[in-house]
C-alpha cells in the first residue's frame, strides 16, 4: 500500500529545501535595504494553514498530527509541516509586505499537549494559549520579542473572517487552542542565519539568506550597484541586463543583494545565464528585498562568462548590488 506525505504551508513561510551553509564573515560594507511595513492587510502577518478541501474536524486532527479512524485518511498520511521563517523585533513576520530588519529565525509548530517541554501561558483574547520551548531553546520563555510574535498572529486569527466558503477560521483556533500548543522548536539569531541553497546542473549550488550586518565580504569584482528601472515580465517584457557580463573563476561566489524595492513592486525576479554555454543556470522568481542570493560555480563552470538579468511583476524601480567574493 502506498503512503503518500503531503508538506504544506503552516505559518505562511516558504516552502524551500535546506542545504549546505556557504561563506564566511568578512570584512567589507553591506547596504542595507530602506524598508518599511507597508500599507497591506496581511503585511508581517502569520496565520496557520487551513486546508479549504477539508473538514474543520479533519484540519484540527492534520495540524495537531491526530490518527484518524477512518480507513480513507490512514491510507493518505497528511501532514502540516512547519517552515523557519523571520520575524522583527516588534514580532511581525519578515515578508514582501514588510520589509524590516530580521530580529529572529523562528521554527515552530502546534502540538497536542503534553508535560514533555518547559511552557507557558498567555490570555489572549480571554483564550489561555499554550507556549512551549523546546530545550535547545527554554531560555527564550521569556522573552519579549516571541511573546508579541504569538499574541499578534494570534489576535489577528481569532478576528479574521471566513476565507472560503467552508472555513471558520476562527472555530479552527479555537480548536486547535483547547487542543495544543505551540511548541518553539528553534530560535536563531541574525549571526546564525544560515542560506537556504540547492543544488542544479553539475554541481552549481544557489542559496537565498536575509541580509544582515554580519554579511560583509571583501569584494573581487563589483559588477553592479546602482537603481534600475525594471520591465514588466508579466506582460512578456524582457529581463533587463544588470553590469556587464563577467567571468568568475573557481573559488569565487556570486552575491545579488536586493537593496531595496517598491510597495508596487515588492519582489523582483533575476535570471543567472553561462554566457559561454548559452544555458540559463537558474531563476529567483518572486525574490524579496533585502535577501542576498547567491550562486558558486561548479568546477566544470568555472571561468564561464556569466550574466545577471532582472525584471519586476510590474514595471518600477529597485536597487540591486552584484559582485563576487572569495569562497
Amino acid at each position: 500500500m502506498m503512503f503518500i506525505s503531503e508538506k504544506k504551508k503552516r505559518w505562511m513561510g516558504l516552502v524551500l529545501v535546506v542545504g549546505m551553509t556557504i561563506a564566511s564573515v568578512s570584512t567589507a560594507s553591506v547596504m542595507f535595504p530602506n524598508r518599511a511595513l507597508a500599507q497591506h492587510s496581511h503585511a508581517g502577518m502569520l496565520e496557520t494553514y487551513y486546508n479549504p478541501s477539508h473538514t474543520l474536524a479533519q484540519n484540527v486532527n492534520e495540524t495537531l498530527e491526530i490518527s484518524s479512524s477512518s480507513t480513507l485518511a490512514n491510507m493518505v498520511s497528511v501532514r502540516v509541516t512547519d517552515q523557519p521563517f523571520y520575524i522583527d523585533n516588534t514580532g511581525l513576520r519578515i515578508d514582501p509586505y514588510n520589509r524590516t530588519t530580521p530580529y529572529y529565525q523562528i521554527s515552530r509548530e502546534w502540538k497536542l499537549k503534553n508535560e514533555t517541554f518547559v511552557q507557558k501561558e498567555l490570555l489572549i483574547e480571554g483564550k489561555k494559549v499554550v507556549i512551549a520551548f523546546a530545550d535547545a531553546v527554554s531560555s527564550y520563555q521569556n522573552d519579549p520579542v516571541i511573546e508579541k510574535m504569538v499574541r499578534k498572529q494570534m489576535e489577528y486569527e481569532l478576528s479574521s473572517q471566513v476565507q472560503w466558503k467552508n472555513q471558520d477560521h476562527k472555530a479552527f483556533i479555537n480548536e486547535l487552542i483547547n487542543k495544543g500548543m505551540i511548541v518553539i522548536e528553534s530560535v536563531k539569531k541574525p549571526q546564525e542565519f544560515t542560506y537556504i541553497s540547492w543544488v542544479r546542473g553539475k554541481g552549481e549550488v544557489l542559496g537565498r539568506k536575509p541580509l544582515t550586518e554580519y554579511d560583509k565580504k571583501e569584494k573581487i569584482q563589483s559588477i553592479f550597484n546602482q537603481k534600475v528601472y525594471l520591465n514588466n515580465s508579466s506582460n512578456g517584457g524582457q529581463e533587463k541586463q544588470l553590469g556587464s557580463s563577467f567571468k568568475m573563476s573557481e573559488g569565487q561566489i556570486l552575491a545579488m543583494d536586493i537593496n531595496q524595492t517598491s510597495d508596487k513592486m515588492p519582489t523582483v525576479n533575476w535570471s543567472i545565464k553561462d554566457v559561454t554555454t548559452g544555458k540559463i543556470i537558474d531563476r529567483f522568481v518572486n525574490a524579496e528585498s533585502g535577501y542576498r542570493y547567491i550562486y558558486t560555480p561548479s568546477a566544470e563552470s568555472s571561468n564561464h562568462v556569466f550574466k545577471v538579468t532582472m525584471s519586476g511583476e510590474i514595471s518600477d524601480w529597485a536597487e540591486a548590488e552584484i559582485f563576487t567574493y572569495a569562497r
